[in-house]
């Protein structure tokens, strides 16, 4: 990963509990990296367990458009958007203690801890489903990691990124011929 050097980290969804055998972990060194992490519900329950929060399987799991509530205006995951927002939840368990540094950012009824923020660490997590078109400021949300945690610039072209493959392979073959 130090050698890619990304501008951010997101850690995805998943059907797993962080308790199933043969759940996806990573290695804790990546939260010592310094680069910005976002955790999208597994993804928020991974990082949770990995800093020294708590995790627990939900009274009853949770699938479909919840109503949050943000708590922090501040974040900078949720600014300039409504306070009260709907959003895709889709998780059996939830984070029931946030790791040391970490704020509650957004609640709901059925899940309290609905997003965490370390801000210090530039480390973020939502429960709910940013990606999904039922959060409705999912988008929003998403790109103000991209763009304001990350730095990340609004500048990526299909034509680049081909240009930058092509100049990769031509590296990597030099004079010979290939067939592809």
């Amino acid at each position: 990963i130090k050698q890619l050097a990304p501008k951010g980290i997101i850690f995805s969804g998943g059907p797993n509990s962080v308790y199933d055998e043969g759940a996806f972990k990573v290695d804790p060194e990546i939260f010592n990296l310094g680069i910005p992490v976002l955790g999208i519900c597994y993804g928020m329950q991974l990082m949770t367990q990995e800093l020294g929060g708590k995790v627990e399987a939900a009274d009853n799991k949770e699938y479909g458009k919840a109503e949050i509530t943000v708590t922090d205006a501040d974040t900078v995951m949720f600014k300039d958007l409504p306070k009260e927002q709907t959003v895709w939840m889709s998780h059996g368990d939830l984070v029931t203690e946030v790791p040391a540094g970490f704020e509650v950012t957004a609640t709901s009824a059925n899940c309290p801890i609905s997003a965490m923020a370390n801000t210090a660490k530039k480390f973020y997590a939502l429960q709910f489903h940013p990606e999904v078109r039922n959060s409705e400021y999912g988008n929003d949300i998403l790109r103000h990691f991209a763009f304001d945690v990350c730095g990340a610039r609004d500048n990526w072209s299909m034509e680049d990124f081909i240009d930058m493959q092509i100049a990769k392979i031509r590296e990597q073959v030099g004079d010979r011929k290939v067939l592809l």
